[in-house]
């Protein structure tokens, strides 16, 4: 047996990204090589992509944008969160963690508190890529301007620059209106909930 197909009948109740996976069937070829015996117990792994725009990246810096179906063969590399302002999030996580920044006295020259109040001060603003590479955004101990995503000691963004040489995709870390664009896409219509 080379063929299989998974079925979700109308009023399972089950969901997935926000939509009823009822009436809904999965049919699946496997691969030559494999062969299912009765008896035997199998275990399927599926990735399932939201049906939206990606972006596509060919290895050699070319980038395209739409949906899995009209790209068969090219490897997703980031979910479109708002295509009128070209923002997209990153499917590949960063491997581990690394801090906002390991030195105090290096900051932003606006600080916002963290509150309600402060978080509706920055939702409008798309500004992740300026904050992270504009000199205007950020101090260092000697209160000179500095790009946080050239400077180590900005961990976080300093990481997250270094990956532009391993696809030619520019990255940044996002603002207060690219996560606000993001979380809007996801579902999250108040970002201030549970803040």
């Amino acid at each position: 047996m080379s063929q299989i197909s998974f079925e979700f009948p109308r009023g399972t109740g089950a969901w997935l990204y926000g939509n009823s996976v009822g009436d809904i069937k999965i049919p699946t070829t496997l691969n030559k090589e494999v062969i299912l015996k009765g008896g035997k117990s199998y275990t399927l792994v599926y990735t399932m992509y939201k049906k939206a725009d990606y972006v596509f990246n060919d290895g050699t810096g070319n980038l395209s944008v739409g949906s899995i179906l009209a790209n068969k063969g090219k490897t997703p590399v980031a979910l479109v969160v708002n295509k009128d302002k070209k923002l997209a999030i990153a499917i590949k996580d960063l491997n581990g963690t690394a801090p906002w920044v390991t030195d105090n006295a290096y900051h932003a020259k606006t600080l916002y508190p963290q509150t309600v109040e402060g978080l509706a001060l920055i939702v409008g603003k798309y500004e992740g890529y300026l904050e992270s590479s504009n000199k205007n955004y950020t101090m260092n101990n000697k209160g000179r301007g500095i790009a946080r995503d050239y400077e180590y000691k900005f961990t976080a963004f300093n990481n997250v620059s270094n990956l532009l040489m391993v696809d030619y995709v520019v990255r940044y870390i996002p603002g207060g209106g690219e996560w606000d664009a993001a979380l809007k896409y996801l579902g999250i219509t108040n970002p201030s909930n549970g803040f």
